[in-house]
């Protein structure tokens, strides 16, 4: 067999788990399949540690009231989130649910509505923008979903550590 793949666990973000593979050519192969097996595994592994997901009683640990937990490694706050049918809130108290499940060592972070969409069967898409002190958080945007205006999952990508300096005016 001209080539091994070998799997390793590691254990780098706390509770998440990650995979890595090793990809061995124990046999000369022509250049084209060599540099598609290399792509390939680069692309497996960074694709592995892009995203990690929780379900059922796995996801419940994580935080309560889920069921479905997606998270990458840039933020602490999952980029998919969906609730249990029993845990669904009211619309109005999601945002002061996460602030008090993500951000409550941080002050200065908001979110501002920036649309709502209703879909054909009736769900309302409520897109949001993140602040920090009232300024834009690079990518940080995060979509409520709901079906009669209970929230069913969320999803988005939220900056947790926000490292804004105010500008320094100097008279000129």
């Amino acid at each position: 067999m001209p080539v091994r793949i070998i799997c390793q666990n590691g254990n780098s973000l706390g509770k998440r788990r990650h995979l890595a593979y090793l990809v061995i050519l124990t046999d000369p192969l022509p250049m084209k399949i060599t540099t598609f097996l290399l792509t390939a595994a680069i692309l497996l592994s960074a694709n592995l540690y892009a995203s990690e997901t929780f379900r059922g009683s796995e996801a419940f640990k994580q935080i309560q009231g889920t069921e479905l937990l997606r998270y990458n490694e840039t933020s602490s706050v999952p980029t998919f989130i969906k609730f249990h049918s029993m845990f669904q809130m009211e619309y109005e108290l999601w945002e002061q649910w996460m602030m008090r499940t993500f951000y409550e060592d941080l002050e200065g972070v908001s979110l501002t509505l920036l649309k709502m969409q209703e879909d054909d069967i009736g769900m309302k898409h409520y897109r949001y923008r993140q602040l920090h002190n009232g300024i834009p958080v690079g990518v940080g945007t995060w979509i409520i979903h709901t079906n009669g205006n209970k929230v069913v999952s969320m999803n988005g990508n939220l900056i947790d550590k926000v490292n804004v300096s105010a500008p320094i005016l100097s008279e000129a």
